[in-house]
């Protein structure tokens, strides 16, 4: 996916200098570390990780953010903050850059503000915008990634009785 980013950053094209069955979303976000790479010289290895940590810590500002406004404490939101920075961060291993572990960092927000949801934390419509189009990218990485919001919205719809629950604005923006 890394050369093909170099491929299109060239003026190639998917469909004609790349070729695949999956969307080209992963090309085109790969094109962010591969012209980092580009511009500053480190290996594109390196420009990888520091894009990956990158997206890491945007979900975790996000989830921390979406936490400061729920009936968590201080100490249970550093807790469930440092268990998924560090689960995140280190527990990928040979997966560490795939379009699986980056739709983990993608989605987690988008977990976590259902959950609020449903214990009735108040999320403003900017936070909860911000969120959904965050977690878009992480799901348009895969068409079989959108199942995961569906799923959640299916459970959402069961455990309030309500089907028009899904009107809000995290699913919207998605």
């Amino acid at each position: 996916i890394m050369e093909g980013a170099g491929r299109l950053l060239d003026g190639g094209t998917f469909g004609r200098d790349i070729v695949d069955m999956n969307p080209p979303l992963a090309w085109w976000l790969s094109t962010i570390p591969a012209e980092l790479a580009r511009l500053t010289g480190i290996g594109i290895t390196a420009a990888l990780t520091l894009f990956v940590i990158a997206v890491g810590l945007a979900s975790i500002a996000l989830t921390a953010r979406l936490l400061s406004g729920s009936r968590f404490d201080a100490a249970a939101r550093f807790r469930v903050l440092s268990l998924f920075a560090v689960v995140g961060l280190l527990g990928a291993g040979v997966d560490f850059g795939q379009r699986e572990h980056l739709m983990m960092f993608f989605a987690m927000p988008y977990v976590i503000a259902a959950a609020c949801r449903l214990n009735k934390d108040a999320i403003s419509p900017k936070l909860a915008v911000a969120v959904g189009l965050f977690s878009a990218v992480g799901f348009c990485l895969k068409p079989f990634f959108l199942a995961l919001p569906l799923f959640i919205e299916i459970l959402i719809a069961i455990r309030t009785r309500s089907v028009t629950r899904w009107l809000r604005a995290e699913f919207l923006a998605i």
